[in-house]
Formats: structure tokens, C-alpha cells, sequence
């Protein structure tokens, strides 16, 4: 899946990430992720990974109302 990110930036969602994403964290949905990525509270550099900024919001602000 390909996702636009708050730059504009096509991110891709993999299959396998978004397995991890529904087993491990089963309160995320696609929604929540759109939304993160469109509109973050804080980004980071993260080195760890292959992409040169993470979107990170606050998990309680991931809870759908």
C-alpha cells in the first residue's frame, strides 16, 4: 500500500509491515496511520531506520472515537 506523507512523499505501507502493525498494535487501523503520517506532532530523524524522518504522535491520540 502507498501512503502520502505530510511532504508530500509516497511511503509504502508492505504487506508484512502492516501484519505486524494489525497483530502487535490491533487498536492502529489504516485510518489512524493516514492521519499520523499526514499531519504528525513531532518528527524525527531516525537512523535505524531506511527512510530519514519518522511521524510520531502520541498513542492516545491514535484511539478512534
Amino acid at each position: 500500500m502507498e501512503i502520502k506523507d505530510y511532504q508530500g512523499r509516497s511511503v509504502e505501507l508492505s504487506d508484512s509491515s502492516w501484519e505486524h502493525i494489525r497483530e502487535s498494535h490491533p487498536e492502529i487501523t489504516i485510518k489512524n496511520i493516514l492521519l499520523v503520517l499526514a499531519d504528525p506532532l513531532e518528527v524525527r530523524e531516525c537512523p535505524r531506520q531506511n527512510f530519514v524522518d519518522s511521524s510520531i504522535k502520541q498513542k492516545n491520540t491514535l484511539k478512534e472515537k
